[in-house]
């Protein structure tokens, strides 16, 4: 009896804290085009520097800067990020997010 309660126990734990570490991935996880909440389709030219991001978080890799003038494509936004094609300079091709557009 005492051995299946323990075995159920940490089942149940091991449950809860898997559970819960799935529940609590960070939104950055979802990376390229596929975290778009609006689709737009725009281009435009940097008006300040930015970080060029893997995902649309602060915290997440940056890929390089985007340099004031920098040609850009954007097709999405989610939030506050955009998704952008480099179209010129050092970055030309690349992919990624950048905040404050």
């Amino acid at each position: 009896m005492r051995r299946t309660r323990m075995a159920v126990t940490g089942a149940v734990l091991g449950a809860v804290v898997l559970g819960g570490m799935v529940g609590t991935a960070p939104t950055a996880a979802a990376v390229g085009s596929k975290a778009c909440k609006r689709w737009v389709s725009w281009h435009s030219r940097a008006d300040v520097t930015y970080h060029l991001r893997v995902a649309p978080d602060q915290d997440s890799r940056s890929r390089g800067l985007v340099y004031k003038g920098t040609r850009f494509y954007s097709p999405c936004h989610a939030g506050v990020w955009s998704y952008i094609k480099v179209k010129s300079g050092h970055l030309k091709g690349k992919k990624g997010w950048i905040a404050g557009l």
